[in-house]
């Protein structure tokens, strides 16, 4: 979406900037609450809306630039919605695994997890790269698309069934569970660390990622590829 918004609106650097605090932004808003609210439904079904939301958004921009209808509104409004859905899928997708394995499977099967989306991240960016180059960036939105349905049918393929959660009657209240992980978080001296470590490393590699497109086009002047879709 950065390459959109350079290359198809001519945005400034500052207005690209938003798009990356618009998708980091409902981690902050609703981070915490999720957190504890996932806990009290069914994982799967959360994850599965999430990928569908995330589905309908990602399409809606190469749709907008056929149509000649986008805006930076309309960048700005997907960013911040599909981040809203991914910190309900991402909180979900860590805490469904230990719900499909046996205690002893854990280990083995959270490497994997971990593994797999390492893979997928590195290779992600070079065949980002290269879809962009031959198919142009909404070209490439498109193809991101197609692997949110690969997601859904993934999803829709694991056979095991969550059981129902704990009854409203028996809950503690949401900003309690909120409190009592804040406090574990801040006394345990392992997860203290994680939480600065990560806190900080986020916030220097996302202030890295929100101008690095601006600067590769505009002062480095790599060449971008297609601007729209292969479409006519």
């Amino acid at each position: 979406m950065p390459l959109i918004a350079v290359t198809v609106l001519h945005a400034s650097a500052f207005q690209v900037t938003l798009l990356t605090a618009a998708n980091w932004l409902p981690w902050l808003l609703i981070g915490l609450p999720v957190g504890a609210w996932v806990d009290r439904l069914r994982r799967r079904p959360v994850m599965m809306t999430a990928q569908a939301v995330s589905l309908l958004l990602v399409l809606s921009i190469p749709v907008a630039i056929w149509t000649g209808t986008l805006s930076l509104g309309d960048l700005l409004a997907v960013a911040l919605l599909r981040g809203f859905a991914q910190v309900f899928f991402q909180t979900s997708w860590n805490a469904y695994l230990p719900g499909l394995l046996q205690p002893a499977d854990r280990a083995e099967g959270n490497a994997k997890l971990q593994g797999s989306a390492s893979a997928a991240q590195i290779s992600g960016i070079g065949a980002g790269g290269l879809i962009t180059q031959f198919a142009g960036a909404g070209g490439a939105m498109l193809v991101d698309a197609v692997t949110f349905v690969v997601s859904l049918l993934s999803l829709g393929g694991i056979r095991h069934r969550e059981p129902l959660r704990a009854p409203a009657a028996g809950r503690r209240a949401l900003a309690k569970e909120v409190g009592e992980g804040l406090r574990l978080v801040a006394s345990d001296p392992w997860f203290r660390s994680f939480t600065l470590n990560g806190a900080t490393a986020n916030l220097f590699l996302t202030a890295y990622q929100s101008l690095i497109v601006v600067f590769l086009i505009r002062d480095v002047g790599i060449p971008t590829g297609r601007s729209a879709p292969w479409w006519p």
